[in-house]
């Protein structure tokens, strides 16, 4: 008995198959771009409005000797989970050093709800003096210290010149990665603005 109806060669069916699935995506293709951008835009922000200068890749620095002024150890562990502000003083902590440390005091408080998420550390060579109002005028910030080596490397050189002459800020991320740095001429509302870009980012929304 004659079969009225034709079988189509598997290569014909194959061809009508992948053409099929180009114009699935070539239509959908679009819709779904669109949609991981609108899921990712506070990631796309970060990248393309920061006030900092993305240090990248991130420079690890769990692995650094911090200690406190009274050369007592600080791990790793301590300073994970958090962010922090750190700021590299020049030799003299002159009255623009001191405003940019008021600066960076406000930019902690006016993160609200977030405010216990973000420390602030100054950060100095091993044997440095610290000025005497220090402790008094900012007791919340932690005070490190670090080798002069260690803390030429994996700070100030990505800041140089201006971080020797008036001091930078860095971002040290959750894991302990050197992540960002501000000169001294980055307002505190733009340091403001990223941390609360961030936040709201590693909070998921």
């Amino acid at each position: 008995m004659n079969q009225s109806t034709q079988t189509l060669p598997p290569q014909r069916r194959n061809h009508k198959n992948v053409i099929l699935v180009c114009l699935i995506a070539i239509c959908l293709g679009p819709i779904l771009f669109a949609w991981t951008i609108y899921q990712n835009s506070d990631h796309f922000q970060i990248q393309q409005k920061r006030a900092g200068e993305l240090i990248t890749p991130a420079v690890l620095a769990s692995h650094l000797q911090f200690k406190t002024p009274s050369d007592m150890p600080v791990l790793a562990q301590n300073l994970q989970d958090k962010w922090w502000l750190v700021f590299t003083p020049p030799a003299v902590c002159d009255e623009r050093c001191h405003q940019r440390l008021t600066e960076l005091a406000q930019v902690n408080a006016a993160l609200g709800k977030h405010v216990d998420e973000v420390g602030v550390i100054y950060l100095v060579e091993d044997g440095a003096s610290l000025p005497e109002w220090l402790v008094t005028a900012f007791p919340n910030f932690q005070v490190l210290t670090l080798p002069q080596s260690q803390r030429l490397h994996y700070f100030l050189a990505y800041a140089m010149p201006y971080a020797s002459q008036v001091g930078a800020t860095f971002l040290l991320d959750p894991q302990v990665r050197v992540m960002m740095h501000y000169s001294h001429e980055v307002e505190a509302r733009g340091i403001l603005s990223d941390l609360k870009r961030l936040l709201r980012v590693a909070g998921g929304h």
